[in-house]
This record gives structure tokens, sequence and C-alpha cells, in this order.
């Protein structure tokens, strides 16, 4: 029997601004295939604890581990982790084709253009954004930004995908919608 290393791990991590402490000794784990929810009250640190584990914020104390690596002290853009932001964070003055290729055609190593079109058009007939490549994120709704923000995300195929409130921004319907479509992606 082989056993295999969590997808992440998190031993002891703390975060503190001043004298607020934000994350006290947090310890957990998540295997391949699962599916993890943070649930408290606003202010409670998940969204800190998110931001932690992606290495937007530099723990005080603890370790964290993505795929049995240490990566700790390793900059966010090394850790091969997708993060779909609360507010989405998309690029105003891009379309929705540029903003799911920015990170593939930004990154360390660039594929080809014809990899980047073929991925980029793959991941948009996936999220059911097909025929909306050239709008710009003002002229698409709140259900399809959200879908340009988990493109962008999953384009990139990283390792781990954090999702820091995804249906927050929506109403019921939508909400229900995007829900199963995301149970869905998960398991194409």
């Amino acid at each position: 029997m082989s056993v295999t290393a969590p997808v992440f791990r998190l031993d002891g991590v703390g975060k503190r601004y001043g004298e607020t402490t934000a994350l006290d000794g947090v310890t957990l784990a998540a295997d391949a295939n699962e599916y993890m929810s943070l649930i408290g009250p606003s202010g409670s640190g998940k969204t800190v604890l998110l931001r932690t584990i992606a290495g937007f914020e530099a723990p005080d104390s603890g370790t964290i581990e993505v795929m049995g690596r240490d990566v700790t002290h390793v900059p966010a853009h090394q850790r091969g982790i997708g993060f779909v932001f609360q507010n989405f964070a998309l690029f105003p003055h891009m379309t929705v084709y540029d903003n799911v290729a920015f990170g593939l055609a930004n990154g360390d190593a660039p594929p080809e253009r014809g990899t980047i079109v073929r991925r980029v058009n793959d991941i948009l007939k996936l999220v059911g954004l097909s025929g909306l490549e050239n709008r710009g994120i003002h002229q698409i709704s709140g259900g399809q930004k959200q879908r340009v923000a988990l493109a962008r995300t999953l384009v990139t195929e990283p390792k781990l995908i954090l999702l820091d409130e995804p249906l927050g921004a929506l109403d019921a319907n939508l909400r229900a919608r995007m829900r199963n479509e995301l149970r869905a992606i998960r398991e194409r």
C-alpha cells in the first residue's frame, strides 16, 4: 500500500497584524480530490488563511506544504496554486480571452501561442463562455465574471485551487447554478 502526501498541509500556522491574531496555530491537511470548506463569521481569518496558503501573506509561525514540498517561504507564483479572489480581480481593460490567457502568457515558461489559444478556448468552452472571448469585462454579467475568474485559474492547471467566497457576490439563483457548475468542472 502506498501512502501519498496530502495536496496541502498546514502545521501550526500563525499570522498576526500588530496586536491582532488572525491565525493561531492552524493545523490541517487536504488530500487529492477533496473539497474543503472554511466556515466562520466575518473577520474569523478565512481569507487570511487562504492568502497564507497561496503565498500572498507570509506566516509568522508554522509551515505550509504543497504536494509534500515545504513552500512556507516560496513566492506565490512558484507554488502551483490557483486562487479565485472574492472580488474576481479581473483586468478591466482586457477582454475575456486576454484575462483568461494572462497567467499562461506571462508565466515563467509560457507555452507557444498555439497552445495558449487552444487551452484558453478549451477552458472557455468548459465554463460556458465560448463566444464571449472578445467582450470586455464591463460587458459581461456577474456570473460570467465569476466564470472568467475561474477559467483564468483553471487554464494554468494548478495543483491546488483556492476559492475565496467564490459565490458570495452572486444572487441566489446564479449561486445555485454556479455551485452545480463548480461540481461539474471538478468531476471533469
